[in-house]
Formats: C-alpha cells, sequence, structure tokens
C-alpha cells in the first residue's frame, strides 16, 4: 500500500470510528442476555503509526465475547499504557455499546520512536495488546 493511500485509509478510519457493525471474530449477534465475558478481542485501531508524541487518528475498539463467540454489551473495557509512556484520552474505561464494541479516546504516543503498547482488559475476559510505532 503506498503511503498516500495509508494516510487516507487512517483519515477515514478516524472519521467513522469504530463503526457500527459487529465484530469479524463472532457470531454476528449481540448477546443482551447475562452471559458471563469470556474472551476480548481487537476490533479496530491497532498498527498505527505516527510522529513520537503525537495523538493518533483512530481510536482503538475491542469486542467482549461469551462463550459461545456472541458479542456482549455493556461490558466495561478498561485501556491502559503498557509501554511507551504516552497517554489514552477519555474514555478509558468505556462499555461495550449495543453493537457490543467497546471504543477508547485516541491515544498519544509517548516521547521515544519505536513500538509502544496499549492493553485493553475486560474482567473475566483477559486482555489484548494494541501496538502502535512511533516515528
Amino acid at each position: 500500500m503506498r503511503p498516500v493511500h495509508a494516510s487516507f485509509l487512517v483519515s477515514l478510519l478516524a472519521l467513522a470510528g469504530c463503526g457500527g457493525s459487529t465484530g469479524p471474530e463472532s457470531g454476528g449477534s449481540v448477546d443482551h442476555q447475562e452471559a458471563p465475558p469470556a474472551s476480548i478481542v481487537i476490533y479496530l485501531g491497532n498498527g498505527q503509526n505516527g510522529p513520537a508524541g503525537s495523538q493518533l487518528p483512530g481510536p482503538l475498539c475491542t469486542n467482549v465475547l461469551d462463550a459461545g463467540k456472541n458479542l456482549l454489551h455493556g461490558i466495561v473495557v478498561t485501556y491502559t499504557v503498557t509501554s511507551g509512556g504516552g497517554t489514552i484520552g477519555d474514555p478509558t474505561t468505556p462499555s461495550t455499546d449495543t453493537n457490543g464494541i467497546a471504543t477508547s479516546g485516541l491515544w498519544t504516543l509517548g516521547p521515544g520512536t519505536g513500538p509502544q503498547t496499549v492493553t485493553a482488559s475486560a474482567a473475566g475476559a483477559g486482555s489484548v495488546t494494541f501496538t502502535a510505532t512511533a516515528r
């Protein structure tokens, strides 16, 4: 992918946020029952890059699934910077919406160059790690 196309795609993602469709890893339905969380998966926002110290254009988005791979709504996801010294804007602890998507605030990279990480976790579901590259 040429750099012009990649930056255009990232701009579109930033404008669209995490969208309102169901996640690719699930069966496509949102469970409105009291099913316990079993796993958390990255939906959108992994692999972004930008200048050190800059805010990335797209939020971090996750899905929380029950044991039957159904999307769950109303589950709190905590986004925590785990390397690189950056910050996550509000919200840092969003709940999954009616489409099963939890959307963080925007990630501001730390001052150093290279890989930086944010971990998203939900009680009973474990965690996933987002990676971005500061240049």
